[in-house]
């Protein structure tokens, strides 16, 4: 049995799965990888933010109330996840995601 949940073909029309001939184009509405920046924390993501601005650890630390130290643990974990090595590439990163 096919199953009958919704699909979308071509600009949106929808269509069932079992109404769809063999030669249609199927598109899907979720993405085929979910962004990497959902593996940070919320705070990950509030500091993330706040570097993308061009702010220093120290900064962000006074922002959040934190220590610069745990900011410095939260930006390392954040290239860890996201397979950075600079804060540019990640506040790259963070605008071409709409993150900041």
């Amino acid at each position: 049995m096919i199953p009958t949940e919704r699909v979308v073909i071509g600009e949106g029309a929808e269509a069932s799965a079992a109404s769809l001939s063999v030669g249609s184009t199927v598109r899907s509405t979720e993405p085929l990888f979910p962004p990497a920046y959902q593996e940070l924390t919320v705070r990950e993501m509030k500091v993330l933010r706040l570097l993308a601005t061009g702010l220093s650890n120290k900064q962000i630390a006074r922002r959040l109330i934190l220590s610069p130290h745990t900011v410095n643990r939260h930006v390392h974990s954040i290239f860890g996840k996201l397979a950075f090595n600079s804060r540019s590439a990640a506040t790259r990163y963070a605008l071409e995601n709409h993150l900041s």
